[in-house]
């Protein structure tokens, strides 16, 4: 018995060297507090507080800022919605984003100078269409969300949000978030256009 005693607690340093899984050990990649790319932040899929959409750190839908229906160009014009936007100088990035998997579609964006009625794109300063990756893919095949960088942009300007007849949810309408930064910085913008004919001529 003496001899088990003694056997026992020859064990206990090396015991408590071993690194464990626990969240106080740093050195282990299952560790909670460990930056390793299985790391137990996250409950059920195994990456490290990025911002991916399955992160469990992250939502799984932004909220909406806004829908569009899916619809195909009539006579150089289709359905969109409309933001007001002030530049300060500063490089205005926009980008729009798909916010589920049951909402998503291929969405596209400008930056016009001209306001109502039209909107028109004549007199965009720049476009997107399929930049960077959507968060939840459309489902056809090579699409993607618009991402542009306007420079230097000063005084009133429209983003106009709107969607290819192609690539879209079963129910034609599909949701996205936009997202607005001024040399990094977040940017507060106004929808003046819900649904409103603009104009896509040259």
């Amino acid at each position: 018995m003496r001899f088990l005693l003694l056997w026992l607690l020859a064990l206990v340093p090396l015991l408590a060297g071993c690194p464990s899984s626990d969240d106080d050990d740093s050195s282990v990649a299952v560790d909670d507090d460990d930056s390793g790319p299985a790391d137990d932040d996250d409950s059920w899929i195994p990456d490290d507080d990025d911002s991916g959409p399955v992160d469990d750190d992250d939502t799984a839908a932004a909220e909406a800022d806004g829908t569009v229906p899916c619809e195909e160009v009539s006579n150089e014009t289709v359905t969109a919605d409309v933001w007001e936007v002030v530049g300060s100088g500063g490089n205005l990035r926009v980008r729009v984003d798909t916010v589920s998997a049951s909402s998503t579609f291929d969405p596209a964006a400008y930056l016009t100078s001209t306001g109502a009625p039209d909107y028109p794109f004549a007199d965009a300063l720049d476009m997107g269409d399929d930049e960077v990756d959507c968060s939840f893919p459309p489902p056809a095949p090579g699409i993607d969300c618009p991402r542009f960088i306007v420079d230097d942009l000063t005084g009133t300007h429209w983003v106009v949000v709107f969607a290819h007849h192609e690539g879209c949810n079963d129910s034609l309408v599909g949701a996205y978030d936009l997202d607005l930064l001024d040399d990094g910085d977040p940017v507060e913008a106004t929808q003046v256009g819900d649904d409103v004919p603009v104009s896509l001529a040259f």
